[in-house]
């Protein structure tokens, strides 16, 4: 089994109507710049991926037939998936949240402007506690008539990213489909376009920028694009659809997909940890009920490390038990205490 062993502590740190989206600079400030180590780090890719297949992709939503918020729908899915593969720790954000801090309730914006709203704010509220709502929106206190903002409204909102340690990196262009085919291990991308009018399958879009949709795969020759008219929409009745990457639709796709690069904050984590082999036998586990923890706080691995890097050398690691239950490991026994000092020492020299 698979323990996930703390290496080290560090020091004193813990559709729908269609709207032409607006697109700043400040929404992708970095985005023409492609370091070479993001491209040369990727090792070679399957033939088909799907990154719904992780269970970090929300289910296709409805936008609404009379709201233009197809950006921000597409925008906020594929920033909390990348966001979740980073931090271990997946939680659907609130796209109606995104909406109102931007002042543009069902009106339509690049996607990956969430990103850069982020940034600025660096807020989440979770889709649960500030739903959809299509073109209603929540009331900024009676007799007012806001909407609510999570990062503007003092405690009212829980903030997702106390719990997921990440830097929002810069957002960079896969206009390629070498490049976009990397850029989607490691979660989705978005795109814009905008719809010809064509019945022919692959010239259905064309260049522009009136629609938004999240790219979350691809097979071998097409990409597989989530839309926003809800989880049985299409043929395939999920909500997505495919085109092939050589087809004038695939082309307006490719010439508009972007990405945002997602980083682990280590310093913030307080810790780094390594994957090793043990056995069950020889694992003693921490009591969380006596330090005040809940099932909750150990619901996936990225919530157990985070509780295991601050308890400091209370917490060995984290292990996932073979009843599926995470733990928090107090100690083992002496002959898998030598075997994993010597993988620590390895892994870190």
């Amino acid at each position: 089994m698979k323990l996930f062993l703390l290496l080290a502590l560090l020091p004193f740190l813990a559709h729908a109507q269609e709207e032409e989206m607006s697109d700043t600079d400040e929404d992708r400030e970095e985005a023409d710049v492609v370091d070479d180590w993001w491209w040369n780090d990727q090792e070679s890719i399957p033939d088909y991926f799907d990154n719904s297949n992780r269970g970090l992709v929300s289910s296709a939503i409805y936008q609404g037939a009379t709201c233009g918020s197809c950006g921000q729908v597409s925008g906020t899915q594929a920033l909390e998936a990348r966001i979740a593969l980073v931090s271990e720790n997946w939680v659907p954000y609130s796209i109606q949240n995104f909406m109102n801090c931007d002042g543009r309730v069902c009106i339509g914006t690049q996607p990956y402007r969430m990103a850069a709203l982020v940034r600025n704010s660096n807020w989440i509220v979770p889709r649960d506690e500030l739903p959809y709502t299509k073109n209603a929106c929540r009331a900024w206190g009676e007799g007012k008539s806001g909407c609510d903002c999570g990062h503007k409204m003092g405690n009212k909102y829980s903030n997702v990213l106390d719990d997921q340690f990440v830097f929002i990196g810069p957002t960079v262009p896969a206009h390629t489909e070498k490049e976009l085919k990397h850029a989607l291990q490691t979660g989705p991308a978005v795109t814009t376009y905008t719809r010809s009018g064509a019945k022919k399958l692959g010239a259905k879009c064309k260049n522009g920028g009136s629609h938004a949709n999240s790219i979350i795969g691809y097979n071998k020759d097409s990409f597989i694009i989530q839309e926003s008219y809800g989880k049985g929409w299409g043929n395939f009745k999920n909500g997505t659809w495919e085109t092939e990457a050589d087809d004038i639709c695939g082309k307006a796709i490719l010439s508009k997909a972007y990405f945002t690069v997602i980083f682990y904050d280590y310093d913030r984590a307080n810790a780094y940890y390594s994957e090793v082999d043990v056995e069950e036998s020889g694992l003693l586990y921490l009591v969380y009920a006596s330090l005040s923890f809940t099932e909750k706080d150990l619901s996936n691995i990225g919530l157990a490390k985070n509780r295991c890097a601050f308890m400091g050398e209370h917490c060995k690691g984290v292990y996932k038990a073979t009843d599926g239950e995470i733990k928090l490991v107090s100690s083992v026994s002496k002959k898998e205490k030598k075997y994993r000092l010597r993988l620590c020492v390895d892994t870190t020299a």
